[in-house]
């Protein structure tokens, strides 16, 4: 049985500059990204994700783009209104991964700083459970 395999890409601060050789390696690798949409606000992202796909990738790539769901940041239990974000947040990358990425096949996040959030060298690739 073929595996399906996600990998986060850490991509630094931003600058695409910055993207190691072993970052861009990644990204030549990959079958399908994924990206989220997270509205207006953050759309210099969601266009540095593709300029690093554009300028990396290798075709036939296909790029899947999902909504972020809407958060709540006002809400009176904020802490339960955040684990009902990242729960339906998990929930659409879980549905696209299963949907959209074929057995056998790499797919790939590009994530701002480390794949923890954290900085990190930009081109670390980590192999998600």
């Amino acid at each position: 049985m073929a595996v399906k395999r996600l990998f986060v890409i850490g991509i630094g601060a931003g600058d695409p500059d910055h993207l190691t050789i072993q970052g861009a390696k990644a990204i030549a690798a990959t079958d399908v990204f994924f990206l989220i949409d997270k509205g207006e606000e953050k759309d210099e992202l969601v266009r540095l994700r593709r300029r690093l796909i554009e300028e990396h990738g290798r075709p036939p790539y296909r790029i899947v783009e999902g909504r972020d769901p809407e958060r709540d940041r006002t809400a009176a239990a904020y802490a339960e209104a955040v684990e009902d974000w990242r729960a339906r947040r998990a929930e659409l990358y879980r549905r696209m991964i299963e949907d959209e990425l074929p057995d056998g096949r790499d797919g790939e996040l590009l994530r701002r700083g480390g794949p923890g959030g954290e900085q990190k060298k930009p081109g670390d690739r980590h192999q998600g459970p």
